[in-house]
């Protein structure tokens, strides 16, 4: 089984990775189980021809917050997990790695770059408004 060290040593390279674009994390379906019902969260996953990296964020409404990193083997076996709470010293590194994991999903730094490039134009900017009546059928 994989030990919590080299859990957060993967997690420190993961957010190295992503943030340079270099991880094609997916989004995945976040389940809340009846024993913590009174959460959301959200669930990403990046797969690797024999593993896979699942991150989940599951945000409580009544106790912390925590971030899961659990790893699979091909059969889809758990073979190391770590989860952590805002307490914990490591807590940094899991949060530091989600919000790179969402800006990539998301597109934030590409959407980023279009709004700066619209503004910096002289004149009008903005994409044509369709009048549905002009529409040729």
């Amino acid at each position: 089984m994989l030990d919590q060290k080299y859990l957060i040593d993967v997690i420190k390279r993961l957010n190295e990775k992503t943030k340079l674009g270099q991880v094609r994390w997916l989004e995945g379906e976040f389940h809340a189980s009846q024993e913590f019902s009174q959460h959301s969260g959200t669930e990403y996953y990046v797969e690797f021809p024999k593993s896979s990296i699942y991150i989940r964020h599951r945000l409580f409404d009544t106790a912390p917050d925590d971030i899961t990193v659990e790893v699979q083997n091909g059969d889809g076996r758990v073979v190391g997990s770590i989860m952590l709470e805002p307490d914990n010293d490591d807590y940094a590194v899991l949060e530091s790695l989600l919000d790179s994991i969402t800006k990539f999903v998301f597109k934030a730094d590409e959407t980023k770059l279009d709004i700066e490039k619209a503004l910096s134009k002289e004149g009008t900017i903005g994409m044509p408004q369709i009048d549905p009546n002009d529409i040729p059928f």
